[in-house]
């Protein structure tokens, strides 16, 4: 214990230097435009339909090339510097949806934001004032990890209700990945349940994920949630969350992340091809998914054990 805490100590100060370099260059990123939003739509699952797109921030270092959030928004979010991240995110995608919406692309979009971000007035009144007038209904959602679900108190009730009186809908992220709080789930205005990737994408081949994931699809609809399932990555795994009612999906199945500005061009190209309700792709009529069991975990692809790896690199820290 002793040789641990001297451990502790002597890096602590290494850790302070090196977040204090970190939320410097990161000042200076936010005036020099250096943050750039990338985005990735998601599906109706049952028709295809593009139902929006989740806002997914990259930051373009000058020395080190496109960042994933992954390398540096961890330190970020307990920090000083994250209600004024949120802030410039939350710009930055006001002004490309309204550059989509010149293009004719009406769809919402999703905004990831930090929880603790709630339980600053300087965030809420902020996001006041960014949409002076409150926003058309279905047009922006706000996406936040189950950790809201632990803050609690008046301050954070009261973020919730102006914001959902000025419009904003509330998506609650990686459902399953930790613990919730039911009674707080029930609480809370959510609109939408997000079942975390790490239960989706093994649902071809485990029973146990399979029926978890089915579990939370039920308990959405029974609070009068949407569900939507994210990480998909085939047309199997689709087709089973057709199978089990989930309401939107969300995966390199429907696209990989892309730079916002180009997000138009993809709607206007994209064309709905949902697999066949029930069944994979190449499947005989009729012929229902097999049931693997837990053992068919063991024999996934090569490949998609890689995009597994390349989308948790790509997208945002889980």
């Amino acid at each position: 214990m002793p040789i641990s805490h001297e451990v502790s100590d002597n890096w602590s100060p290494i850790r302070r230097a090196r977040t204090a370099r970190r939320m410097s260059e990161l000042r200076r990123a936010i005036t020099r435009g250096e943050l750039v939003l990338h985005c990735q739509p998601y599906l109706d699952a049952r028709t295809g339909v593009l139902n929006g797109a989740e806002a997914l921030i990259r930051w373009q270092h000058p020395t080190r090339g496109l960042l994933a959030p992954a390398a540096w928004l961890p330190e970020v979010e307990d920090s000083a510097e994250s209600t004024r991240l949120n802030l410039h995110i939350i710009e930055l995608a006001m002004a490309h949806r309204e550059r989509w919406v010149r293009r004719g692309v009406t769809l919402p979009m999703t905004i990831n934001v930090t929880p603790a971000c709630l339980a600053d007035e300087a965030f809420v009144s902020g996001v006041e004032q960014l949409f002076a007038q409150p926003v058309p209904p279905g047009g922006w959602k706000l996406e936040l990890t189950e950790h809201a679900l632990v803050l609690d108190g008046l301050a954070i009730d009261e973020s919730f209700r102006r914001l959902r009186e000025h419009g904003f809908d509330f998506m609650l992220d990686d459902f399953g990945a930790e613990h919730s709080s039911l009674s707080r789930l029930a609480m809370l205005p959510f609109t939408t349940l997000k079942i975390d990737g790490s239960l989706v994408c093994d649902i071809a081949h485990s029973r146990a994920h399979r029926t978890v994931t089915h579990a939370a699809i039920q308990l959405a609809h029974t609070l009068g949630l949407k569900a939507i399932g994210e990480r998909v990555e085939d047309r199997g795994t689709w087709s089973l969350l057709q199978a089990l009612a989930c309401d939107e999906i969300q995966g390199y199945v429907a696209a990989r992340p892309m730079p916002a500005q180009d997000f138009p061009d993809f709607a206007d190209r994209y064309e709905p091809a949902p697999p066949r309700h029930g069944r994979a792709d190449g499947d005989a009529p009729g012929r229902l998914l097999a049931d693997n069991g837990a053992d068919g975990e063991n024999r996934r692809s090569g490949r998609d054990r890689r995009e597994r790896s390349d989308r948790r690199e790509s997208l945002r820290p889980r």
